[in-house]
């Protein structure tokens, strides 16, 4: 795995197309498994919503840094904040031109602690530690982690719970 900066996330992030407008809290993306994941800019997600510290904690690279899965906190709702950003170079293009995925609607996750595996027919496969707000006690718990499949080879990314 290549060390990823801060700063090189960043200005993968600008090259990607996020959006640099201020997220809105109303517009969110459900988790789609059957279509993949919708754009970062479908699912209003911007800069602003990186949640990636100094440290370099809550970034994941992957093929060699073509690839680059990143924690996002959208601020509102407070119970469904987390989500990640998924940058996948595009098989299609000749440029090197980067897609943007989106997941978000999550309570908590927590990329740091994911595990990951390789497989040549899907790609690979992360599986995130998850958690779910409960309503009736106002407090968080675990939940069923976040599976996501990353194929650097079709420029797909799938996402199951």
């Amino acid at each position: 795995m290549r060390s990823v900066t801060f700063k090189s996330c960043l200005a993968l992030s600008a090259t990607a197309g996020l959006a640099l407008g201020s997220p809105s809290a109303t517009a969110r993306t459900p988790l789609s498994a059957e279509n993949g994941l919708p754009s970062c800019e479908a699912a209003n997600v911007s800069l602003h919503d990186l949640a990636i510290n100094a440290r370099g904690e809550g970034v994941r690279s992957f093929y060699e840094g073509a690839a680059l899965v990143m924690a996002i906190d959208q601020v509102e709702p407070a119970a469904a904040s987390a989500g990640l950003v998924i940058l996948l170079f595009d098989p299609q293009s000749e440029m090197g031109d980067r897609n943007c995925f989106a997941i978000t609607n999550f309570n908590g996750l927590d990329l740091d602690g994911a595990t990951s595996s390789y497989s040549p027919a899907t790609g690979v496969t992360l599986r995130i530690p998850a958690t779910d707000y409960d309503g009736e006690t106002g407090t968080s718990k675990p939940g069923r982690p976040l599976v996501l499949e990353i194929n650097a080879a079709t420029g797909k990314v799938i996402a199951r719970r």
